[in-house]
């Protein structure tokens, strides 16, 4: 319980402070001077408690008076009504500081650093994660048990195979059996048929999203306005679209970039870097197709987008609110949040399951120009213990 010493006084003094106006007026006049004692010396027993969290509490943030500064609420304050949610402000001080100072311990280079930079949430954008949270209502939404224990693992930077263990990905001259590092992150240089299931699904949902907000969407079209600055043809987007018959033809690109080379490096300078890398993802892919307009969707393997996608897939829902069976809805915020969930949640689904099964073709085995082969058992970590379990 050492590690949550300051969460337990967070806890303390912002429940005192939430109930205190409640017990000062019902119950009162039962518990003399209750009203005194909460600063200087103290005349209960729980005074001197709250007085001892406070001061606890002060020192871990640094500065006197930092719960009353903080929260912008006195014992007066407190006193004189109740104060809700006070408890959860003071819990989340206290783990926004914990998790700074996790933070500036990190080494920018090393795995946990590249985990949260390529799995962050910052910046409204929130798809990396929604996997965890989404409800298997669909059969995109379903991930199976063996690929979920990988994407915990890969979340979590548990390695997910045996030191030594060489790769399976089935090529047309036999398996691949190079070595595979802990983390197996060879998997997605190698395994290229999974990693272009992955990106066939991305794309997929891209032209469903389109069609579902009143465009006409097409996949793997030729856009003859772009052309190929090395093979001068024009070239195939991954997703075409008009809005209209005479409106002109817009573009989806598709890209998914893994944070970590095969041997397990990252693969740029520093992890806090990775927002800019996927900017310049973004910049290439414009660059290809001008003077065509092309919408870039950026993944990160570990599901952060970038920033074209975002404001992307909200433009989307726009339009799609604009259609005459929305604009008759109850509450058409309930239908904006109710739009964004679903497509995130269907995404990232697609996106994890995808990355899973990269991995997993190198540790089983996958199919070569059409073959089935039998997945083989593969070790990998328990969860809890570190033991080695086949699955």
């Amino acid at each position: 319980m050492r590690p949550l010493r300051e969460h337990r006084a967070a806890a303390f003094v912002g429940c005192w402070l939430q109930t205190m106006a409640h017990i000062h007026t019902h119950h009162g006049q039962a518990i003399p001077h209750f009203d005194q004692g909460w600063h200087g010396a103290p005349v209960h027993a729980f005074h001197r408690d709250f007085q001892d969290a406070n001061d606890e509490l002060d020192r871990y943030l640094g500065e006197r008076g930092a719960v009353a500064s903080m929260l912008q609420v006195s014992v007066a304050d407190a006193l004189s009504r109740e104060r809700p949610k006070l408890q959860k402000e003071l819990s989340r001080a206290v783990a926004a500081k914990k998790h700074t100072e996790w933070l500036d311990r990190l080494d920018p280079k090393c795995r946990a650093a590249g985990i949260l930079a390529a799995a962050s949430a910052e910046g409204r954008r929130p798809l990396a994660s929604e996997w965890l949270v989404s409800v298997p209502c669909t059969q995109t939404q379903q991930i199976p048990d063996n690929n979920y224990r990988v994407l915990i693992k890969v979340r979590l930077g548990i390695p997910i195979t045996l030191d030594g263990e060489k790769c399976r990905v089935q090529m047309t001259h036999g398996q691949c059996r190079r070595q595979l590092a802990e983390h197996a992150d060879h998997a997605f240089a190698c395994a290229k048929a999974a990693r272009q299931s992955t990106h066939d699904g991305a794309a997929d949902l891209s032209a469903a999203f389109h069609r579902e907000a009143g465009h006409r969407a097409w996949r793997e079209a030729s856009v003859p306005e772009a052309r190929s600055r090395i093979k001068n043809k024009p070239i195939r987007a991954d997703v075409l679209t008009r809005r209209g018959p005479t409106d002109p033809a817009e573009c989806t690109e598709v890209k998914i970039r893994h944070a970590w080379t095969s041997k397990g490096d990252l693969q740029i300078t520093r992890a806090d870097q990775w927002d800019n890398y996927i900017a310049a993802e973004e910049d290439s892919v414009k660059l290809k197709y001008d003077p065509v307009r092309v919408r870039p969707w950026v993944f990160s393997t570990l599901g952060r987008p970038g920033e074209q996608f975002c404001s992307d897939i909200r433009r989307l829902v726009r339009e799609r609110l604009d259609k005459s069976d929305a604009r008759r809805a109850v509450s058409r915020d309930s239908l904006r949040q109710l739009l964004l969930r679903r497509w995130r949640a269907q995404l990232s689904c697609t996106l994890a399951i995808g990355v899973s099964n990269t991995l997993l073709d190198a540790l089983q085995g996958t199919a070569a120009c059409g073959d089935l082969v039998a997945p083989r058992p593969t070790q990998l970590y328990d969860l809890q213990s570190h033991r080695f379990t086949g699955y």
